[in-house]
């Protein structure tokens, strides 16, 4: 069953990636690009092109980076929590909609690796370390989007949007012509010979960057003018997202029933399998607010389920009866101790996220909310609030989130006398290349 999803996975990646496979030429691009602005123009439901709406929800997604669970809009990403101790890399790879070249899809490979254990160490002694996990996202972006202007002055702005498409067309068309022009005219030499440049022919991937730029010229245009004139009033749209985890190298740990038994070197195989779905609610003058749902089944054990005994060296040597045979791997190690299983853990989220809408400042604050539960033998609830900060750059900004969580709230383990556990945390996360630049 695994591979054949694996094979499902594996096609549809490399469709998106085929999409658009056809020859191009600089008319055939215009020509595209005319058509999908005068389809926008004529369209009274839609106010901006599929292209500029893509854009908007760039500026808007990515205004809360945190972890995988968020949605990117960027070639590649990179997060990082104290909560866990992860770093993830991620790419993303659009599928548009063919028939209206909104987003439709994000295929997302993700890697993930420990960064308290050795991290500069990712491999050692002809071994791979740090517990890395590989994983594939998708997500599919919901096509019924709203995006509503104010009714008073909606004429005047929907015929601004239009002169502005206009306006860019006619750049953007002068641009590529001049630039086919020049390489397809002969030169007369200064010898009173003529030739041609010697790249005057573009490969087919050079072409398809150029539609691609010329697209989200106008697209970003279009999205910097709803920005900055406040135009909309409110806009709305969701997502649903899959993604799993599997594990590339096996994490180990060193495992003893008691404190006199020798630890045996236990391998951990932790997978993991998420559904997700986001609603995005932007008011012009109120903020942005994020709402997700979702419910994860993980590989669990009594170690990393914190249900046994962990001991260092120094812990250990104070324990009776401790086993001197022990005492060397403590040296460099951590080890637990008590009962040891393996079982699944099903985890449920809410998360609820506030960004505020300010736009001429350095850093944009919001606020975030997480609640979490777990069922089976590991079923902690645990409560999260957060200070998320996007810290505004010129095309990206980098996110910021003050964390403070409240682990274990229902006493699972029915400890005596229990009290919560309560840490303060970071999660950083960095858009590294935009997906819509």
């Amino acid at each position: 069953m695994s591979q054949k999803i694996t094979i499902v996975f594996a096609a549809l990646f490399f469709s998106v990636l085929n999409t658009n496979a056809q020859n191009l030429s600089t008319k055939g691009i215009l020509d595209s690009l005319k058509k999908e602005l005068k389809a926008t123009d004529a369209d009274t439901g839609m106010l901006v092109s599929p292209t500029g709406f893509n854009v908007f929800m760039q500026k808007k997604a990515l205004n809360y980076l945190t972890g995988v669970s968020d949605l990117s809009l960027a070639k590649f990403y990179s997060t990082y929590s104290t909560d866990n101790d992860k770093l993830i890399l991620g790419f993303n790879v659009p599928g548009m909609n063919p028939y209206t070249n909104r987003l439709a899809f994000v295929f997302n490979p993700i890697i993930e690796a420990d960064v308290k254990n050795n991290f500069t160490s990712l491999y050692k002694d002809k071994k791979w370390k740090n517990n890395i996990r590989a994983g594939l996202k998708i997500t599919y972006l919901l096509p019924r989007s709203t995006l509503n202007f104010w009714p008073d002055n909606i004429k005047s702005h929907v015929n601004d949007l239009k002169i502005l498409r206009a306006q860019k067309y006619a750049i953007v068309s002068k641009r590529l012509t001049d630039e086919e022009t020049a390489k397809t005219t002969r030169v007369t030499l200064l010898d009173g010979t003529t030739t041609l440049p010697s790249n005057n022919t573009l490969t087919q991937t050079q072409m398809r960057n150029k539609e691609n730029e010329a697209y989200e010229e106008i697209g970003k245009a279009e999205a910097e003018y709803l920005e900055k004139e406040k135009t909309y009033t409110w806009m709305q749209t969701g997502w649903v997202s899959a993604w799993a985890f599997f594990p590339v190298t096996e994490a180990e740990k060193y495992i003893s029933n008691n404190n006199a038994t020798a630890f045996q070197k236990t391998k951990f195989k932790l997978w993991e399998v998420n559904l997700q779905f986001t609603y995005l609610l932007d008011i012009a003058k109120v903020g942005t607010f994020y709402a997700s749902p979702w419910i994860k089944q993980f590989q669990n054990n009594s170690a990393n389920a914190d249900l046994m005994t962990n001991v260092d060296y120094g812990q250990y040597s104070q324990f009776p009866g401790a086993n001197p045979l022990n005492l060397a791997l403590l040296e460099t190690n951590k080890a637990y101790i008590g009962d040891y299983k393996e079982f699944v853990t099903t985890n449920v989220n809410i998360q609820i996220v506030y960004i505020t809408p300010w736009q001429n400042t350095l850093i944009k604050p919001g606020l975030s909310f997480r609640y979490e539960k777990n069922f089976g033998d590991y079923n902690p609830t645990n409560l999260r609030f957060g200070l998320p900060l996007a810290i505004q750059g010129r095309d990206k900004p980098i996110n910021l989130e003050l964390q403070y969580r409240i682990n274990d709230i229902n006493n699972y383990k029915n400890v005596a006398d229990h009290v919560p556990t309560k840490t303060v945390g970071i999660s950083l996360g960095l858009p590294i290349a935009l997906l819509y630049k």
